[in-house]
């Protein structure tokens, strides 16, 4: 790969990059990258994003450590830096090619050396589709919301 090849990619990667920072901006949004720890077992990595259209629409992608990978298909921002996010598992250990899908609720405790660690609720599977604005299961993912502390990494999110 000669020089040129190497700075038109690079020059690429940080258009998209640029692009997609400017998607973001201006709407409703979640992202992040981290590692949690749930009722103190050892760390699983995760990301994960959510970005609300205009339009409403929503999309997104999700990693949560080696068992489910998916889509992002809808959210709902209720205020105070939280944000539930649903959408469709694709893959992962646990995706055996049948319907299932996740929901789970991402906590943005603010910046800063003194803001308090962001958290995650664990994720919930169902083989049927979840509904963000769905009352009950909200209240199950508020009631584990700080069950998941970010040992490193951040949550963001934009209401």
């Amino acid at each position: 790969m000669n020089s040129k090849t190497i700075l038109r990619a690079a020059a690429s990667s940080v258009l998209i990059g640029a692009a997609l920072s400017v998607t973001a901006a201006g709407n409703r949004h979640v992202t992040g990258g981290w590692d949690a720890s749930f009722f103190g077992g050892d760390p699983i990595s995760f990301n994960s994003n959510a970005i609300q259209h205009k339009n409403g629409s929503v999309k997104g992608h999700v990693v949560w450590g080696p068992g489910v990978s998916g889509t992002n298909d809808d959210a709902l921002f209720p205020g105070g830096g939280k944000a539930y996010v649903c959408g469709e598992v694709t893959g992962g250990a646990l995706y055996s090619g049948s319907p299932l899908f996740h929901m789970a609720k991402y906590v943005d405790n603010g910046e800063g050396k003194n803001a308090p660690a962001d958290t995650t609720s664990p994720m919930f599977l169902s083989g049927s589709v979840l509904d963000c604005n769905d009352a009950s299961m909200q209240a199950l993912l508020t009631a584990f919301e700080a069950a998941g502390v970010l040992v490193n990494g951040n949550i963001q999110v934009k209401d």
